[in-house]
């Protein structure tokens, strides 16, 4: 709490120790590359929660655009929109992406991550081909799903984006659904080996 005035400080400064890292084991044949991650902010602006709601379009577009403006200061290779549950948010990073891209003079690869629930359907109702004509429309260069259920439950729609989808995909599922042990602890119920079991099993099967 209270960190918010630091933003563009902390977003350059874990950009530059990324960068730094990635720097000091990247070959010639194989390089590193940093994504800035940008994950949601915890407002639902399509929703009808009169508190998760209570927020403007050009509010969270200023939002994007401050942390996007550090981390590509810091040197990051790809913004990285992830878990992303409400489309319209989704929009707003973009387009506080694209308002960065013009002050700046450049643009950097965007990539963009929506989470699905068992339903194959975002927090608010999106289905995943609603969410690719939505992403498709605007200036991205990935496309793909993360978090929320895990590999079981990506399969489907893994498989539409793979069928449908103009643009390269990604995918990186949760370990499974979390689980609340009471004590404010998340458990993630798949090991270790049946999660690359099932991530392994995902993309065969999606391909």
């Amino acid at each position: 709490m209270g960190i918010e005035p630091r933003t563009h400080e902390l977003n350059v400064n874990a950009a530059r120790l990324a960068r730094a890292a990635c720097d000091k084991y990247a070959k010639t044949n194989k390089p590193k590359f940093v994504a800035g991650s940008i994950g949601p902010t915890g407002m639902l602006p399509s929703s009808s929660d009169p508190v998760l709601s209570r927020i403007t379009f050009g509010a969270l577009e200023d939002t994007f655009y401050a942390q996007a403006k550090g981390l590509v200061e810091g040197g990051v290779d790809v913004l990285l929109v992830e878990t992303a549950q409400d489309i319209l948010e989704v929009k707003a990073a973009i387009a506080g992406f694209e308002r960065l891209f013009k002050d700046l003079g450049f643009r950097v690869p965007v990539q963009a991550q929506v989470t699905l629930d068992t339903s194959g359907r975002m927090l608010l109702g999106t289905d995943v081909a609603s969410a690719l004509i939505t992403l498709e429309s605007l200036r991205v260069d990935v496309i793909g799903l993360n978090c929320s259920t895990g590999p079981e439950h990506m399969r489907e729609p893994v498989r539409y984006l793979t069928s449908h989808a103009r643009l390269p995909i990604s995918c990186i599922p949760n370990a499974g659904l979390p689980l609340n042990t009471g004590t404010g602890d998340a458990v993630y119920p798949l090991e270790p080996s049946p999660m690359r079991r099932c991530s392994a099993n995902l993309c065969r099967s999606s391909a």
